[in-house]
């Protein structure tokens, strides 16, 4: 009788099919995943990147090993810590998380989202990347400039999407800061008697105890 065919080792036909990916490529696969099963603010744990991998990508141990970090759970973590600075979820932290309503306001911008810890994802991000919490200049819509009072939503957004503002002042107030090591003096502001109306412009006039201005007048 002849002998059966080994199965425990791959074929030559496999193997050359087998993708190696640098570890940019790996990273941002990684992140991808992330996104895709639990949005920003976690990443994936091992089992879940060697269950939903792309065919041909190697395992998680394999990367790990080819990194000089042990292929455990421990060693993910570590990996991860090192590229990528973001927790791991693994499958019973979101379990637990499913179970429970999670839900509820983020306690410092207030925003109906707990990404961890009582934050939203970007508040945490935030305190990740700065270890300190998210500025209010950075959520809050009402927020004026630190000096001249303007309101900073009044100033539009940048082409990338971020508020028209720096450390919480007016680009004005804050270039003139930077530029002479003083606040911008009332002369250069350009408001009205009752300073600014929430749209921007120079309040003249008071309504209801709110300054607006010619416009918001009648």
């Amino acid at each position: 009788m002849g002998r059966e065919k080994d199965t425990s080792q791959p074929t030559l036909q496999q193997c050359s099919r087998l993708i190696t990916p640098n570890i940019d490529d790996f990273i941002m696969q990684v992140l991808g995943m992330s996104q895709a099963r639990y949005g920003d603010g976690w990443i994936v744990g091992r089992n879940a990147f060697n269950d939903y991998r792309p065919a041909g990508w190697p395992k998680m141990e394999t990367v790990m090993v080819r990194c000089g970090l042990t292929p455990t759970y421990q060693g993910w973590r570590k990996f991860i810590e090192i590229h990528i600075g973001l927790p791991v979820m693994n499958r019973k932290e979101l379990q637990r998380r499913r179970q429970k309503n999670h839900q509820s306001w983020c306690k410092i911008c207030g925003k109906l989202e707990n990404w961890r810890s009582g934050f939203c994802g970007a508040c945490y991000r935030y305190w990740l990347d700065n270890r300190r919490k998210r500025p209010r200049h950075l959520w809050d819509d009402e927020v004026r400039c630190k000096n001249c009072s303007i309101p900073l939503a009044s100033l539009g957004k940048y082409d990338g999407g971020s508020k028209r503002q720096k450390c919480g002042y007016c680009e004005p107030c804050y270039n003139y800061q930077s530029r002479y090591d003083k606040p911008r003096p009332r002369r250069l502001w350009l408001d009205g008697p009752l300073g600014f109306c929430e749209c921007g412009y120079p309040a003249v006039a008071l309504v209801e105890d709110i300054p607006v201005c010619v416009r918001h007048k009648e």
